[in-house]
């Protein structure tokens, strides 16, 4: 579960939650993307949603931290689905190699599934809907919010997480998937 750092006597709390606390300061650190995913061979087998609908007849593998329902934003604005999970876990790499085992279809940050996307042994389900992204953040109890090494901390944490493949856009992605379709 989420941690109050205010609370729970912590420094700092790092976390992807959309949770706030009073007395807790959130200082956003880097943007993650997310897309909708399943391997080639799950998708042999079940077919390939056209429909947020028609994932409720699927597996459904689901990160137990951004829970349910699953949200898409797309022309039509915000759509919830209340998929069913065959799998539901708090590790994200379990998640990414059950998706890779065609065990079902996840919605995976984009750091872990460009690779696969990019060599084929995962395929973007509904492209044309993005789940939104979610905020890698510090949560900091006010009353340390001052302290130097706190301070340090958030300004070394902000460096790295810029330069990290976490808050790098896929947009190549993009450019080879719209070349792809063109050809």
């Amino acid at each position: 579960g989420a941690v109050n750092p205010a609370e729970e006597g912590f420094d700092i709390a790092i976390g992807a939650r959309p949770e706030s606390y009073g007395q807790v300061q959130d200082h956003p650190l880097c943007r993650i993307q997310r897309r909708l995913c399943a391997s080639p061979a799950y998708l042999e087998r079940r077919a390939m949603p056209e429909t947020p609908a028609q994932l409720l007849d699927h597996d459904c593998l689901v990160f137990a931290t951004s829970g349910l329902p699953w949200e898409f934003l797309g022309p039509q604005g915000l759509v919830g689905v209340e998929v069913l999970p065959r799998l539901k876990t708090n590790d994200a790499m379990a998640l990414c190699r059950a998706t890779l085992a065609g065990q079902g279809i996840a919605v995976l940050a984009d750091y872990l599934v460009a690779p696969h996307l990019r060599s084929g042994t995962l395929v973007e389900v509904l492209p044309q809907l993005h789940p939104p992204d979610l905020w890698l953040k510090a949560l900091v109890p006010g009353s340390r919010i001052e302290l130097p090494r706190i301070q340090a901390l958030l300004r070394r944490l902000q460096g790295q997480l810029a330069l990290s493949p976490l808050s790098q856009p896929m947009s190549d992605m993009h450019a080879t998937r719209n070349s792809e379709v063109a050809s």
